[in-house]
């Protein structure tokens, strides 16, 4: 869990760094258009990693890795840290249902009572 926030608030500050690399290279004559576009996309993706975050806190665990994972592709080689996060939340919920699997009566019993 720890990877994703901190995965989360790295993607930010590269976010945050090519946004103002944008801004340097729009004084040379860059159109102004592509440094804003660039701002709504890189917010749009980092919200959605925020949100799948949230998700997670929440208990939609596997949506919110999905989320988290998807948001943090556009900062790829740095995004990888809220990636590898996210596929492990997600490899947990599969040791989860493998364990539940596991306890379920078979063949139409009925599950013994408390």
């Amino acid at each position: 869990m720890w990877t994703i926030v901190i995965g989360i608030v790295v993607n930010l500050f590269v976010s945050y760094e090519a946004y103002s690399s944008l801004l340097e290279l729009q004084q040379l004559e860059l159109p102004v258009a592509i440094a804003d576009i660039s701002l709504y996309v890189l917010a749009f993706f980092w919200l959605l990693s925020v949100a799948g975050l949230v998700l997670i806190l929440t208990g939609r665990k596997k949506a919110g890795a999905i989320m988290v994972i998807v948001g943090s592709v556009i900062t790829v080689p740095i995004g990888l840290i809220a990636i590898i996060g996210a596929r492990n939340v997600i490899k947990s919920l599969g040791n989860d249902l493998d364990a539940r699997r596991k306890l379920a009566p078979r063949g139409g019993a009925t599950p013994p009572s408390v």
